[in-house]
């Protein structure tokens, strides 16, 4: 191991551009992957009841998937 690899401890410089960069793109992704349930959650407001098979499964795949995206 080189004496540099020893002392490389991973990290980057980031100016504060980058960063709201990233912030941003973030936010879109989450938006786009959140506005599809909201805009279905909103179809047939007439109706009582939302029939939702497997809704347990579904949330909890959907809440990985959103935390997954976050950790990417």
């Amino acid at each position: 191991m080189s004496e540099e690899e020893i002392h490389d401890f991973g990290f980057t410089f980031a100016d504060s551009e980058e960063m709201k960069a990233q912030s941003v793109d973030k936010v879109q992704g989450l938006r786009k992957m959140i506005m599809p349930l909201l805009n279905n959650l909103m179809k047939n407001p007439e109706k009582d009841t939302i029939v939702w098979p497997n809704r347990d499964k579904t949330i909890k795949n959907f809440i990985k998937k959103m935390d997954d995206y976050i950790a990417s």
